[in-house]
């Protein structure tokens, strides 16, 4: 087996084994004698099948309600939506967040996440970030202010989320230095309960695509793709940045 063969065959079972992660939540894989069945989720052909969806990221919480979510491309303008599908009580999708048109940015994704069964999405276009309330179906954002500092809320993209907990909530974005050469920086802010603040001071700057952004016990990791499509890997534990890869 070629090199190239080998590494789309690992990619293939890297990709196939957190689909079913997802699929079985906590529950063990099943021996490899038991068959794993793939049984089809209803769509509401009215609302999301008819519509261009530029970008979804899809999502389950521990009780096995699914949340997707999508950009739509329609007539021209992108949207944001959020359907919900409970197998339990559900026949079809649900709309549960429905926002636009909103501008296009920089960087393909839906960011989008769950912490302890409430979703949370990035208001692209206040620079906020909304949790869930179910009883009231609305939206409301966490913190009084942008995750954003205000004097870089014009050329904001490339963006990433990610909840450790009520208090540790991470967004990473790329911001633009020089518009005319391309030239990005990367920042990562963190909600602590009561206010958005910059984490560190990560000089990087460049032509930069994407972020990902993942903390752990007060640990953040930030990854990126740079103009020559290398990854970049940077790790934060209270004092700077350090390079990992």
């Amino acid at each position: 087996m070629s090199s190239v063969n080998f590494r789309k065959s690992m990619k293939f079972i890297i990709i196939f084994a957190l689909v079913a992660a997802i699929v079985l939540g906590s529950s063990e894989i099943a021996s490899a004698s038991e068959k794993l069945v793939w049984k089809k989720v209803p769509l509401d052909l009215d609302k999301i099948s008819q519509n261009t969806a530029v970008d979804s990221s899809l999502r389950v919480d521990s009780n096995g309600v699914l949340y997707l979510a999508v950009r739509e491309y329609i007539s021209g303008q992108y949207y944001h939506r959020v359907y919900k599908y409970d197998s339990e009580s559900m026949t079809s999708w649900q709309l549960i967040y429905d926002v636009g048109p909103v501008p296009a940015v920089a960087g393909d994704g839906m960011p989008f996440a769950i912490y302890n069964d409430v979703p949370y999405i990035i208001d692209w276009e206040n620079k906020h970030v909304r949790k869930y309330d179910e009883r009231s179906n609305n939206w409301p954002s966490i913190g009084e202010t942008t995750f954003v500092p205000g004097t870089l809320l014009g050329n904001v993209g490339n963006y990433s989320l990610f909840v450790e907990n009520e208090n540790s909530v991470y967004v990473a974005y790329t911001y633009l230095l020089d518009e005319a050469n391309n030239i990005d920086k990367v920042k990562v802010s963190k909600y602590d309960g009561s206010s958005w603040n910059e984490v560190g001071s990560l000089d990087i700057s460049g032509t930069i695509y994407y972020t990902s952004v993942y903390a752990e016990d007060d640990t953040v990791y930030v990854a990126f793709n740079d103009d020559v499509d290398r990854i970049k890997v940077y790790k934060y534990s209270g004092d700077s940045w350090e390079l990992m890869c």
